[in-house]
């Protein structure tokens, strides 16, 4: 009975210390997402040189491993839309089995008005 009990226990750990792990790089890629919004919202009144800025430095608070190749930010002046989309990758390794797993995170953010479609009309 002892030993079910001391197993159960090193189980419910080892999920505790896995669901650290797993969870840690998804709020940093929440808080990211969010910080995208608002920039798209903001670049209706900025450059998209000072929204790559703040991006690119609230990544490296967050510690989300982005580079100038992996953010996309686009802003047509004549229509009003503006684009920021995002792909990286986070690796996560489990240390005892030497088990990873591999967080893809495509993320895009969009503001201003969209392109009128055909079938809006009919």
């Amino acid at each position: 009975m002892k030993i079910k009990r001391i197993l159960i226990a090193t189980i419910l750990i080892y999920a505790l210390f896995a669901g650290s792990r797993m969870g840690v790089p998804w709020i940093r890629n929440r808080m990211f997402t969010y910080e995208m919004q608002n920039q798209a919202g903001l670049m209706k009144f900025g450059t998209a040189l000072r929204a790559r800025n703040v991006l690119m430095s609230t990544a490296q608070s967050y510690k989300v491993p982005i580079s100038e190749k992996n953010l996309k930010i686009e802003k047509d002046e004549v229509k009003g839309n503006i684009l920021i989309e995002v792909n990286y990758e986070v690796v996560v390794t489990f240390p005892p089995f030497k088990y990873t797993h591999t967080w893809k995170f495509h993320h895009r953010a969009e503001s201003g008005f969209p392109a009128v479609k055909r079938s809006d009309f009919s």
